[in-house]
Order: C-alpha cells, then sequence, then structure tokens
C-alpha cells in the first residue's frame, strides 16, 4: 500500500493517465445528436444501429463515469461537469456499438491472451504507450520501467478498498488503450484509403488555369419591381413540396416564458453591508490576520505577497495604499456580487519608478572635437544659456530654439524633443529637474550636467510607471445574495402569476402584472443548453419536449441557476420538411425570383437583335433606361471560381461559358442575380506539365485524411459512422 502510495504521489497516475483515458471521447469528435420523427418508448434513451439503449443502462454508465471523477477529482460533477459526464457516456456506447461493427465487419483486431500480445505490448512492451511513458518517470524525468512493474504488481496485488477501487480504474484505462488503438488502426484504413489519380490531378490543374474571355447582355432581377409580381400561396405550397430538401429542419419548441430574477433586494443589500462593515472593524484590530480571514471569507484563501502590478485595480485606485500598513480598504463591490476588503498586512517599501516626457536645449560645455572648453568658453558658454533660457522663458518657440541653439544633433532636428523616459535612463541633475517639476513648461533655471547646461521644457509631467514594493495582502470576501426572505416573496410572485397561468391563460397572467416581461424562444432544438437570456436551461427543455406537454400548456415553476422561470409552450416543430408559415419568407423571395425570371425571358425574345447592344437598346426603349445592361469590355472569369468582377458569384454563368464554343451565344441563363446571354470570346489554352505530384498533394491537403493537413479526421469519420448507424438519440427527454 506505501509504495502504491509514493508512485501516485510522484506519478500523478490517476490524475493523468486514468483521467486522460476515461475522458478522450470527450476531447475528440464531437458526436451530433439526431433525433426521430418518432418518439421514444418511456424507458428509451436512444437507438444505435437498431440495438435499443434503455435508461437503466445509460445511467449505469453515467453513474461509473461519475464516480471515476469524484474519485479523480475528490468532489462530486457540478452539472455542467454532468452534462459532460453524460456525453461521455454515450460516446462510450456509440463506440461499443458502431464502431465495434465496423471493426468486425473489416478484421480489425487488438491481439489479447499472450505475453506478445497488443494489449501487452503497449502497456510493457515495445511500444508502450505514451501516457503511460508520461507518468512512469524518475528523478531525471525519463521513462522508468521498474517504476511501472512495480505499480502493476500492487495492482495485482490489491486487498484493500482504496487499492480495489485504484485497481479497477487500472483495468478501465486498459480497456480503453485497447479502445483506442482499434480507432488508431480503423482511422489509419481510412486515411491510406485516400489517393489521387494523375488524371484527377491534371484536371484539377487545368480547371485552376484555364480562363475564358466573355460578353454577356444582362437584366438584373431588381429591374422589375417587387409589388409588380403577384405570388400565390398555392405556389408557395407547390414550390416547398418541390424542393423539400432545402427546407429539411430539425426538432423544435417554441414557448413564451417569463424570468423572475433572484437578486438581493435593498434590505439584502444595506444588511450585507453593515455585517462587512462589522467585519472591517475586527479585521483592523486582529493580529493573527490568516486565521481570521479563514473564519470570516466566504472563500478562504491565505494572504499572499504581491508587486503593485498585481494588486486588484480596486486597491490600486487608493494611491495611499503606497505609504500605509494595517489598514484595511473597502469594502469594494466586485465581480459576481461579491464585497471585498483588503488589509495590507505589510510592504517592502522600493524605488519607484516614473516616467515623463520633455524637450531641452544642451549648451555644450567641450568643443566639437570633445575637448574640454577654457573657463573664458564655458563662462561665453553659460551666458549664452542663460540669453536662450530667458528667450524661452519669455515665450519663444521652444523647438524653434532648439533647432537653431542646441549643440545635441540627435534632439535638435525633433526641435529638442527626447519622447518619453523613466526613471535612471537620464543624469541625474536632469532627471531631478524633470520629475520634481510641480508642472509642465520651461524649468525656470539652467540644469549643468557633465554634457553642459541643458534648457528644459517638461511637456508631460511625472507619472508613476512601476513600483517595485511588494505587498502582503489579506482578502475577506462576503456574498452577496437573495436572503431567505426575498427568495421566499420572489416565488410567492412566481407562484401567483403561475396560478392565473395555469386556472385562466399566460396571456391573463402577463397582465395581471405589469412588472413581468414576456420573452419568446423559438423552435429551441432539443439539445440546446439555455436560450434567449436564460444559459441553463434544461430543465424546461425537457418539459417542452415531453410527450405529455400539449401546445398551450403551462409549466410549473422552475429554479434555474438564480431565477424562477414559467414557461408556455405555443409551437411544435418536428424533424422533416418546414412548414410554410415557418419558411415562407424565404419560399416567396423564391418564388418571386422565379417568377421574376420567366418575365425577363419572355421579353429577352421578345426583343432580338444583331449584337448585344442592339437588343439592350430595344429593351431599355421599352421598359426604360438601365432595364437590360451589357459589358462593353470583355471580362476574364476562371473555371475554378464562381465569381465575375461587377457581379459577385455567378457559377451558371461561367459554367455555361466554359460549356460553349467561340463567337457563339447561350441561351438565356437565370443566375444569382439576373438572367444573361453569354457570348464566348474565347478560352485560354492551359498547357500540360510533366509532373502532377504537386497537384496530388495540395488535393490531398484540401479532401484528404488529417495526416495531409486534410478535413477527413475523426470526427468527419464518426459523423459517417453515425449517420449510417441510424442513431436516434433521445436523451433531450431525461436531462
Amino acid at each position: 500500500m506505501s509504495v502504491l502510495g509514493s508512485i501516485r504521489r510522484r506519478t500523478g497516475l490517476l490524475l493523468i493517465v486514468v483521467a486522460g483515458g476515461i475522458f478522450l471521447f470527450l476531447i475528440q469528435d464531437a458526436v451530433r445528436s439526431s433525433t426521430s420523427f418518432f418518439g421514444p418508448q418511456e424507458n428509451t434513451v436512444g437507438e444505435i444501429s437498431g440495438e435499443t439503449i434503455d435508461q437503466t443502462r445509460f445511467s449505469a454508465l453515467v453513474a461509473q463515469y461519475s464516480d471515476n471523477y469524484t474519485r479523480q477529482q475528490g468532489k462530486a460533477p457540478d452539472e455542467m461537469t454532468q452534462r459532460g459526464i453524460r456525453d461521455q457516456a454515450w460516446k462510450q456506447l456509440l463506440f461499443e456499438i458502431a464502431y465495434t461493427k465496423q471493426f468486425e465487419e473489416l478484421g480489425i483486431q487488438v491481439t489479447e491472451g499472450s505475453e506478445e500480445a497488443e494489449s501487452v505490448d503497449m502497456v510493457q512492451g515495445r511500444f508502450i504507450d505514451p501516457r503511460i511513458l508520461s507518468s512512469f518517470k524518475n528523478e531525471q524525468g525519463e521513462f522508468d520501467k521498474s517504476r511501472l512493474i512495480q505499480y502493476l504488481q500492487q495492482v495485482g496485488d490489491a486487498s484493500t478498498e482504496e487499492e480495489i477501487a485504484s485497481a479497477q480504474q487500472w483495468t478501465n484505462f486498459e480497456k480503453q488503450l485497447v479502445q483506442d488503438r482499434l480507432r488508431t488502426k480503423y482511422e489509419s484504413l481510412i486515411s491510406k484509403s485516400n489517393y489521387v489519380t494523375t488524371a484527377e490531378a491534371k484536371r484539377a490543374y487545368m480547371a485552376e488555369k484555364d480562363t475564358a474571355s466573355i460578353s454577356y447582355l444582362y437584366v438584373p432581377f431588381t429591374s422589375i419591381v417587387d409589388s409588380t409580381v403577384t405570388v400565390l400561396d398555392s405556389e408557395m405550397e407547390e414550390y416547398l413540396r418541390s424542393h423539400a430538401s432545402d427546407f429539411k429542419v430539425e426538432q423544435g419548441r417554441s414557448f413564451d416564458y417569463v424570468v423572475f430574477d433572484i437578486t438581493p433586494s435593498q434590505k439584502d443589500i444595506t444588511k450585507t453591508l453593515e455585517k462587512v462593515n462589522a467585519i472591517k472593524k475586527d479585521f483592523m484590530k486582529t493580529e493573527d490576520d490568516t486565521a481570521f480571514v479563514r473564519s470570516r471569507a466566504d472563500n478562504f484563501q491565505f494572504p499572499s505577497q504581491m508587486e503593485y502590478a498585481q494588486l486588484p485595480f480596486s486597491l490600486k485606485r487608493d494611491s495611499a495604499i503606497l505609504a500605509t500598513k494595517d489598514t484595511v480598504y473597502g469594502p469594494y463591490i466586485e465581480a459576481n456580487d461579491i464585497y471585498k476588503l483588503y488589509k495590507i498586512i505589510d510592504f517592502n517599501k522600493a524605488d519607484t519608478v516614473q516616467k515623463a516626457t520633455a524637450s531641452h536645449i544642451l549648451i555644450s560645455n567641450r568643443k566639437p572635437d570633445g575637448q574640454p572648453l577654457s573657463e573664458e568658453e564655458l563662462a561665453a558658454n553659460k551666458q549664452k544659456a542663460n540669453q536662450v533660457l530667458a528667450r524661452a522663458l519669455a515665450g519663444e518657440d521652444f523647438a524653434t530654439l532648439a533647432s537653431t541653439e542646441s549643440s545635441d544633433p540627435g534632439s535638435a532636428s525633433k526641435g529638442g524633443d527626447l519622447g518619453e523616459f523613466k526613471t535612471g535612463t537620464m543624469v541625474k541633475p536632469f532627471q531631478d529637474a524633470v520629475f520634481k517639476a510641480k508642472k509642465t513648461g520651461v524649468v525656470p533655471r539652467l540644469v549643468e550636467s557633465d554634457f553642459g547646461y541643458h534648457i528644459i521644457n517638461v511637456t508631460k509631467k511625472a507619472v508613476i510607471d512601476e513600483i517595485k514594493s511588494k505587498y502582503t495582502v489579506a482578502v475577506v470576501d462576503v456574498e452577496l445574495y437573495a436572503s431567505k426572505e426575498t427568495r421566499n416573496q420572489l416565488y410567492k410572485a412566481a407562484t401567483s402569476f403561475w396560478k392565473i397561468a395555469e386556472n385562466e391563460s399566460f396571456e391573463k397572467a402577463l397582465a395581471s402584472d405589469s412588472t413581468v416581461i414576456k420573452q419568446t424562444a423559438d423552435n429551441v432544438l432539443p439539445d440546446a443548453t439555455g436560450f434567449g437570456s436564460v444559459t441553463n436551461g434544461r430543465g424546461i427543455l425537457t418539459w417542452a419536449y415531453s410527450d405529455e406537454t400539449e401546445v398551450g400548456s403551462t409549466s410549473e415553476i422552475f429554479r434555474e441557476e438564480n431565477a424562477f422561470i414559467i414557461a408556455n409552450l405555443t409551437g411544435t416543430r418536428e424533424e422533416g420538411t418546414a412548414k410554410l408559415e415557418d419558411v415562407k419568407d424565404q419560399v416567396k423571395f423564391a418564388v418571386l425570383k422565379q417568377k421574376k425570371a420567366d418575365m425577363i425571358i419572355d421579353i429577352l425574345e421578345k426583343h432580338q437583335g444583331a449584337d448585344f447592344h442592339v437588343r439592350m437598346e430595344s429593351i431599355n426603349k421599352a421598359y426604360g433606361e438601365g432595364f437590360a445592361t451589357k459589358n462593353f469590355t470583355p471580362v476574364t472569369v476562371n473555371y475554378r471560381s464562381n465569381y465575375i468582377s461587377g457581379l459577385g458569384s455567378e457559377p451558371a454563368v461561367i459554367g455555361t461559358a466554359f460549356g460553349m464554343k467561340s463567337d457563339k451565344w447561350s441561351e438565356k441563363i437565370i443566375g444569382e442575380n439576373g438572367v444573361y446571354i453569354v457570348e464566348l470570346k474565347g478560352k485560354s489554352e492551359t498547357p500540360e506539365i510533366a509532373d502532377y505530384t504537386a497537384q496530388k498533394n495540395k488535393m490531398l491537403a484540401q479532401y484528404g485524411p488529417s495526416q495531409y493537413g486534410g478535413s477527413r479526421d475523426s470526427q468527419s469519420i464518426g459523423k459517417v459512422i453515425e449517420d449510417n448507424s441510424d442513431v436516434k438519440d433521445y436523451r433531450y427527454k431525461f436531462y
């Protein structure tokens, strides 16, 4: 037992290896839930490849994973983590049923039952799993097989409850290793089945390079005003029937709802502040700050040492802390309605770094060759410096003075500007003059340094840039929350609303309380976690998707996060083709476009001409200038691109052009933006190349497996398996 405990402490096995194995599917492909038009049986959580998953089986797997999480983390999973665990359990069932059938059909297996078997090899053989290699290391950070063997012996000899639980976790991990290896083999097989032939590469290469030059006559759909076209409901119904695949929808539930936010009342705020201020008085007196914080804080944390930059923003606003200790600051109201008191227990004072901006004029104390000046020359230069200072103080432009009088060529060219600098970067006399200046402007005295005489203009006063002092800070936090009295009052209001909604109608309940605002959620999907302003609303969604909930029903009072919520189901949408009322705008737009296209084609038929220009003029004379247009300069288009300069995306036009012969006119083409007649002026002749390897690799990277940088990866493979396994996920009925 002691050896097992020692290994566990050093390697972190249970938190790294087992956790990595158990939660593998959580970080792999996200399996999108699908639902059936027909609801599940009362106890059915889902179906996979025709196999029914009942709630007992699913719940047992969820309980196992929840227990593993609790053992590893030392705490029970919260609601968000629990949702992840349920997803993990569902993906495990997908693997066991859907993937396993694929493995069996293809003869993919991981050998077991002997010392040479793969299941042994990946644990302690030649090809050990990386997760094991990283967990059993010696003090030098290298894999130590003896530690692994020692641990496996302890697992085999487990006798106490704790040892047996650890051994079971290891067994589950080994099982996961086998599943991972099976999946890796399968995905590798799929990846290696990808191949691009030379003919495919050649065709794609030519398509990328081929171009065509076209002219066109164009009548945009906007030439016909919408109000002049009548769209009947029967036409929209017919369009929807004939284009059903374009209007597929998932299940949805629509409902109105009201939210009674559980927020602290003014009375709660006053009481909390009284409590915090009372704590503050005691906090200032206490000598054992750690014990005090432990007994008073809602979320205990040890006093910590931090530099000025690390201090909370609330504290940094109080500049007095720079010189004060054993003082309590606050209360400050911070994120998530928490009052905080900060006590500066101690601080180690260090230099304060400041920054300022200034310009200067230097009258040098040396000759141009660097030699020192004589006494007479120094006196003359000092006199000159005083004269320049007087002119600057009198208001002459400082930049102009610097450019003509300064001996510092670097700054003189910039009007004397030295930019922003920090303490410690300038010679001391200059630094002292700048950082002690009480205001901006010309310093009213000469400043002498080793370089000569400085006339200084402070353009931006010194401010604190960084404080090197380290503070020891203790924090007491007190959460502001709604009292029991406040919650009872809110629940009473929610109950009053619910009774009217249940006994009369939801609308009458709304009319009875003007402070309650109705919100609407339309076609919320079954696996959604929230809706509208509600971030966690699974209780309401489970109610909305229940077979017993009918349109017009009012829900019970749900407690979701910090609110009481009541909902009224207003509509249901089943998976399949959308109803016309749900997609009427889109369908009307499509029918309108279709009818306009017919009208434009009729106009083009009636107006003929020897060329595009004659035809355009004939149409515009009949329907108004600008009704039809033509391109006066032919445009170049690429076969692989849908884009036409000046028109946007027009794939039908480009596709037609490349299928034409030169100097021929096309039939009428219904495009995205209007109706066209195209004339092909010419096509490029792309020469063949000797080697299409680069094109093959490019296509593999775009469409192939992820090992080539492509898009076919675990996620897309998993989606294909799910689609072909007739997966029906009914978990939304229960959770």
